[in-house]
């Protein structure tokens, strides 16, 4: 799965488009988490772009879990049932893996507070997620 989203690692991946979204979904859960970090794995269009685009300063950390985390949404979504064994038992030691549905539409579920690691994946475009700090993702977003 692609866009995926660690509440103390946020994980950038697909086009400039998709990351924009996905750093304003990251803004939104610092609203909620103490510490929500940046993390990359991208190798898709032109790489990470928000650094170049938009003057940020990001860094980027790469860690085996994520690898670990994403390989295994990739495969639980081709149909290997033992993906979502291995996601429960990650739940049982205080990973939480969260969804974004099929239809794409905005779920105030996921804009909270977490305990432990929480991974939200999807692509989080609806706007709803940051209409809150729509002023602090203009600034951070303005060419």
């Amino acid at each position: 799965y692609r866009k995926a989203f660690l509440v103390s690692n946020a994980l950038f991946s697909g086009g400039l488009g998709n990351q924009m979204f996905q750093y304003a979904f990251s803004l939104t859960l610092k609203k909620y988490n103490s510490k929500v970090y940046q993390t990359g794995l991208i190798r898709d269009h032109n790489g990470f772009e928000l650094n170049k685009v938009f003057n940020l300063s990001i860094l980027l950390r790469i860690n085996y879990m994520i690898r670990f985390i994403r390989k295994i949404f990739i495969f639980k979504n081709k149909g290997f049932i033992i993906m979502g064994i291995i996601l429960n038992g990650l739940s049982k030691i205080g990973i939480k893996t969260i969804k974004e549905k099929k239809s794409f539409r905005f779920n105030e579920i996921y804009c909270k507070k977490y305990k432990g690691i929480a991974i939200a994946c999807g692509y989080w475009q609806p706007e709803r997620y940051f209409e809150d700090i729509v002023n602090e993702v203009r600034n951070c977003l303005n060419l």
